[in-house]
């Protein structure tokens, strides 16, 4: 399988300024307990609890605990320049490096002066006590993480190219026209959202904005990042967690998230098919005139996919099967004839 390259990709896009895709998001994603509801505090006030942080596992069997560092770890790194801040966010994102060996990191703080209620005070500390214990090549790593009077602060791997696809779709509205290039970037996701599940895990906003690239010798990786809208599975529960409210993006949302019920890691499936819907023609099928996902099976129009192989239809149909149970898992769509295929 070919590796990606820009060149490849054929992306007639600016080069980013830097790492906006950390934050760009938040304040167009909607979840219980997630950053972007802290505007309204009643709102806040009027909700119960989040899930305790330490209902799951890490990769060695322990149980995801909050554990920060000390706060003068943050003397470790040197402010090279301020990335993203809002008046009403409490994201800042800022580019360091560390001072013993200059190399470049992400530094994400949550600001809790802007942070309205204890709920998402609770969010902000599960959130760092997920990302930090996921190592995989295909998730944007969390270095460190602490906690003050201030802030909240999480040092993170840097991607040097973090907007290629949301730029290539969402902006210039170019699909992936490479069948080589777009199978290996659906390889890379999947191994992520793979790994995510088998830690027992839902992401929880999978979509081309949480989807990072990072280019070195040449070639492009793509990373997930931002685990601010995650769950902890209860394996007592069948692998599900019960939500009390609606989560996710407007438009990246599988149909059977709803409030009060019972979702498992079948709605990043859902999502990624949209994703790589997106990739491969650079729209929404909810953006084809007269379709909503309850009104049929999924539109491929055949102007935009007479050219494009079956087994990628089938792959995405698969994926978006409306019904969770019927759905591909991440590790059975990487051994789906399309992935593995070297044509």
């Amino acid at each position: 399988m070919k590796n990606i390259t820009s060149e490849a990709l054929g992306m007639k896009v600016r080069k980013p300024s830097g790492n906006y895709l950390y934050f760009k998001t938040r304040a167009r994603s909607r979840s219980f307990g997630s950053l972007p509801d802290l505007f309204n505090q009643d709102e806040c006030e009027g909700r119960e609890g989040t899930d305790e942080i330490s209902h799951g596992m890490d990769e060695e069997g322990k149980i995801f605990k909050f554990t920060p560092s000390d706060p003068k770890i943050k003397t470790k790194y040197a402010e090279v320049k301020e990335l993203f801040q809002e008046v009403l966010s409490p994201t800042v994102v800022t580019l360091m490096t560390e001072v013993e060996d200059d190399k470049t990191v992400i530094k994400k703080s949550l600001v809790k002066s802007k942070i309205l209620c204890d709920t998402v005070l609770e969010s902000c500390r599960r959130e760092c006590a997920i990302h930090s214990c996921l190592k995989h090549p295909n998730i944007i790593e969390m270095y460190d993480y602490t906690e003050d009077d201030e802030e909240f602060s999480l040092f993170m791997e840097y991607a040097n190219k973090p907007m290629y696809l949301s730029e290539l779709v969402n902006d210039t509205h170019t699909p992936v026209e490479d069948q080589h290039m777009l199978r290996k970037i659906a390889e890379d996701i999947l191994k992520g959202l793979s790994y995510i599940h088998g830690r027992g895990l839902i992401h929880g906003d999978v979509k081309l904005c949480n989807m990072l690239c990072h280019e070195e010798n040449d070639v492009i990786s793509v990373k997930i990042c931002d685990f601010g809208l995650s769950y902890i599975l209860d394996q007592e529960k069948g692998n599900k967690v019960l939500i009390k409210d609606v989560s996710g993006t407007l438009g990246h949302i599988a149909p059977e998230v709803k409030s009060n019920c019972m979702i498992g890691p079948e709605v990043d499936i859902w999502c990624f098919g949209l994703m790589l819907y997106e990739l491969a023609v650079a729209y929404k099928p909810t953006q084809l005139k007269s379709y909503t996902y309850s009104s049929g099976d999924i539109p491929f129009r055949r102007v935009d996919w007479r050219r494009k192989s079956p087994l990628l239809q089938d792959l995405i149909l698969k994926c978006m099967n409306y019904n969770p149970e019927k759905r591909i898992s991440a590790e059975e769509a990487l051994q789906h004839p399309w992935i593995t295929s070297q044509e």
